[in-house]
């Protein structure tokens, strides 16, 4: 899809060109949304795209400025500000806490967390449990192997079994079958029934968090080990 979508804009992008080679010189004009000064705009599915020409080609996004400023995010909500949410929110991560505690290695925790979280797209939980996974003893190699842990040779047929436990229980919507029999007796042939109920707990805490995260947007990259601990 996002291949198809690249393709569709460059040509797009080849096709104005081609038939614009006498716009040569760039007209800077303002950005609507952030009142920065772009050059070149011109429109693709009825909409500005800010551009400038750089040796014959147009370049997306780029500001007349030469200055590089660093990209910064503030998230929508702060859930702490609200005196309902933030006591709800307090209890609702004692139970993550608490999770911690479980049966349940913390190892298989962490790739089990972070799993969840590169499926939803959640950014702050990826900082967040990559950097845990690592100070905890994860290798870079299987940190970077989880995406496609079925090809991988680096986990075991426990981690394995939590894993697609962890993926089929966090895509419900996609295949609406839910945890087939299968994935479950995999799982319980390596897990009791105590670490099969954190396993399930973990998986399921792990999906509101992501859902908190990802709708007001909240940013990643400042995570500190045990912050939250």
């Amino acid at each position: 899809m996002i291949h198809s979508a690249t393709f569709i804009i460059n040509s797009l992008i080849e096709d104005f060109r081609t038939r614009d080679e006498a716009a040569t010189r760039p007209v800077t004009c303002p950005n609507p949304d952030s009142g920065e000064t772009w050059v070149t705009p011109f429109r693709v599915m009825g909409h500005t795209v800010p551009c400038h020409r750089s040796e014959g080609r147009l370049v997306l996004g780029v500001k007349a400025s030469t200055n590089v400023e660093e990209h910064t995010m503030d998230a929508r909500l702060n859930y702490f500000a609200n005196p309902a949410a933030g006591k709800a929110l307090k209890y609702f991560m004692s139970a993550g806490r608490e999770l911690k505690e479980s049966p349940l290695l913390a190892t298989t925790q962490e790739l089990v967390a972070l799993r969840v979280s590169q499926i939803n797209g959640c950014a702050a939980c990826i900082d967040m449990h990559t950097k845990e996974a690592a100070a905890a003893g994860e290798t870079p190699v299987r940190l970077n192997l989880i995406a496609a842990w079925r090809e991988a040779t680096v986990f075991t047929a426990a981690e394995r079994a939590a894993l697609e436990l962890a993926e089929q229980g966090t895509r419900v919507a996609d295949a609406a079958t839910g945890v087939s029999d299968d994935v479950w007796a995999r799982a319980a042939q390596h897990y009791d029934e105590e670490q099969l109920t954190a396993l399930v707990l973990l998986v399921s805490f792990m999906n509101t968090v992501n859902r908190l995260n990802i709708i007001t947007q909240q940013p990643a990259g400042d995570y500190q080990v045990g912050q939250f601990h």
